[in-house]
C-alpha cells in the first residue's frame, strides 16, 4: 500500500466516525424535539387548567361578595324592621299605661334615620 491509499483509508474511517456522530446528534435532536413537543402540550394543558381555575375563582369571589352584600342588606333591613317594631311596641305600652297615644322619643327616631342611609350603600 502506498501512502495515498493509507491516507484515503484513514480519511474514510474518519468520515464514518463523523457520520456516526452526526447520526447520533440527529437522533438526540429528534428526541429533544419530541420531548419539547410533549412539554409544550403539557404546559398548554396546564395553562388552560389554570385559566379555568382563575375564572372559577373569580366567579366564586363574585358570588361570595354578592352573598355578603345580600347578608348585609338583610341584616340592615331586619334592624330597620326591629326598630320600627320596637317603636310600635313602645307606643302600644304607652297607650295602655297612660290611656293615650304618645309619639316616639326623638332619640329613637334619630337611630332609625341613621340606619336608613346605610341601606342605600
Amino acid at each position: 500500500m502506498n501512502s495515498e491509499t493509507t491516507t484515503l483509508i484513514s480519511l474514510k474511517e474518519a468520515m464514518k466516525r463523523v457520520d456516526h456522530k452526526l447520526q447520533a446528534l440527529e437522533a438526540q435532536f429528534r428526541e429533544l424535539d419530541f420531548t419539547k413537543d410533549n412539554l409544550m402540550q403539557k404546559f398548554e394543558h396546564h395553562r388552560k387548567t389554570l385559566a379555568s381555575q382563575a375564572a372559577q375563582d373569580e366567579m366564586w369571589t363574585a358570588v361570595l361578595a354578592l352573598k355578603c352584600i345580600r347578608d348585609i342588606t338583610f341584616l340592615i333591613t331586619n334592624m330597620v324592621k326591629n326598630q320600627a317594631l320596637q317603636d310600635s311596641l313602645l307606643r302600644a305600652v304607652q297607650v295602655i299605661e297612660k290611656g293615650k297615644a304618645v309619639k316616639t322619643p326623638e332619640e329613637q327616631k334619630s337611630s332609625l334615620k341613621e340606619l336608613i342611609p346605610s341601606v342605600k350603600n
